[in-house]
This record gives structure tokens, C-alpha cells and sequence, in this order.
């Protein structure tokens, strides 16, 4: 009596169904209508597209909030006019800026890390100097950090040592920091 694969296929079928050969492949592949399109190479971009928006994210010290926002937020609102950028502060200690462009994104971000940035030995800054005493000059390191240039530390000491005036601007190397009372 014919099994039900017999009954179903007939008995020719059936033995190649058995035997793993009922798909019959084509005699040839059909040529394809037209050619097949190029793929993209698929090496990552090397940074991204000259106008795409940039990003910045600025951890910092949740008690510099101040620092960054000023009297009334008032230096907040100046940088982001200056930049033509938007800074979200909704997380504390996380300044995050949103720019048109790279240059307008790397600028702020100088501009914010220059006003909650910490100053620790070891850092190289341009300093403004302010005041010229006898014993050395006051020197602003960051929009909002002064320092004192002891004159011991002046170039040239003790021979001659260099000449300082107000609104001067110099390399200086920060060799310790007090805490601020």
C-alpha cells in the first residue's frame, strides 16, 4: 500500500522528496536586467560632516553653578548670544552645550571650562597681569581666578628680572593653589 507521501506526490516524486532532491535549481541563473550598483565602502567617516551640530558635555564642580550663571544669569545669557549656543545645565555639575558648528561648540566650550574650570598645579595658562606690587604682581588666570606672580618668579630673577605692566599677558605655570576661604 502507497504511504501518504506516495499518495500525495506520486511515487517518482515522492523517492526524491526521500532523497533530498525535490528542489530542482534552474539550468542557469537569469542575467539580471541591469548591471548591480557599486556598494559604498564601508570605512567609517573620519569625524563627522562640516555642518552637522556639535555637542559638547562639561563636568564640573556642582558649587561653580554660580560661576556659570553670574549675577541674574546674566553671564550665562551673554555666552550663549556671544556663541550663538544653547547650554543645558538640567543635570547638576553637567553644563551641556548644543552649537551650529564646531567653531561656534569649541569656543563655548573654552569659554564655559575658562569660567568653572579648576586651576591645578602643574597648568600652563596665558595670565593677565592686574596689579604690580613689590613683592610681585596679581595675575588673572581664568575669567574668575587670580593668582599671585611672586617676583622671585619673575624671568630673569635676580639679575634682572623681568618688567611688568598692567594689562600684560604671560605664560605662567600655576605651583600651587590655596583654598579659597
Amino acid at each position: 500500500e502507497p504511504s501518504w507521501l506516495e499518495r500525495l506526490l506520486g511515487a517518482a516524486a515522492a523517492n526524491r522528496a526521500l532523497q533530498g532532491l525535490l528542489y530542482e535549481p534552474p539550468a542557469r541563473a537569469p542575467a539580471p536586467s541591469r548591471p548591480l550598483p557599486k556598494r559604498p565602502s564601508r570605512r567609517p567617516r573620519k569625524g563627522p560632516k562640516a555642518h552637522a551640530p556639535r555637542v559638547a558635555v562639561i563636568n564640573f564642580d556642582p558649587a561653580r553653578l554660580g560661576d556659570l550663571l553670574g549675577p541674574r544669569g546674566e553671564t550665562l545669557r551673554a555666552l550663549e548670544d556671544e556663541h550663538r549656543v544653547d547650554v543645558d545645565r538640567s543635570v547638576p555639575g553637567e553644563a551641556t552645550i548644543f552649537a551650529r558648528t564646531a567653531q561656534a561648540c569649541s569656543a563655548a566650550r573654552q569659554h564655559v571650562l575658562e569660567l568653572v574650570g579648576e586651576v591645578k598645579p602643574g597648568d600652563r595658562h596665558v595670565a593677565t597681569v592686574l596689579e604690580v606690587r613689590d613683592y610681585g604682581a596679581v595675575v588673572k588666570v581664568l575669567r574668575n581666578r587670580e593668582g599671585l606672580l611672586h617676583v622671585s618668579e619673575f624671568r630673569g630673577f635676580p639679575e634682572a628680572p623681568e618688567t611688568l605692566t598692567v594689562g600684560d599677558e604671560i605664560e605662567v605655570v600655576v605651583v600651587a593653589v590655596d583654598a579659597i576661604l
